[in-house]
């Protein structure tokens, strides 16, 4: 399989992060001002195959499109992900957040 390209869910039983959920992470490509630019790159990594979807989140009376890849509940496999996205799909930079 491809790290990003799909859902992945451990084969363990997730550790309890905060209020006793699991923890989720995510990789974050983006964070842009334009919703359009932000469902753009969506789009196009969405053809590609990848679980990508876009987080509206607004601070400091600034609203940001924040593009995201994937859902994952082992943050190794996040991070391969990460790279894999740096390499394959050529964003300057991506990190992986708590999601």
């Amino acid at each position: 399989g491809h790290p990003g390209r799909v859902v992945r869910r451990g084969s363990r039983r997730p550790r309890p992060g905060r209020r006793g959920l699991a923890r989720e992470w995510t990789v974050q490509v983006a964070a842009l001002a334009d919703k359009r630019d932000a469902d753009a790159i969506v789009r196009r990594l969405r053809k590609r195959g990848y679980d990508a979807y876009v987080l509206t989140t607004r601070a400091e009376n600034r609203t940001l499109h924040r593009v995201r890849v994937g859902q994952f509940t082992d943050m190794d496999i996040a991070m391969r992900a990460r790279q894999s996205l740096l390499r394959k799909e050529r964003f300057q930079s991506a990190y992986v957040a708590f999601n």
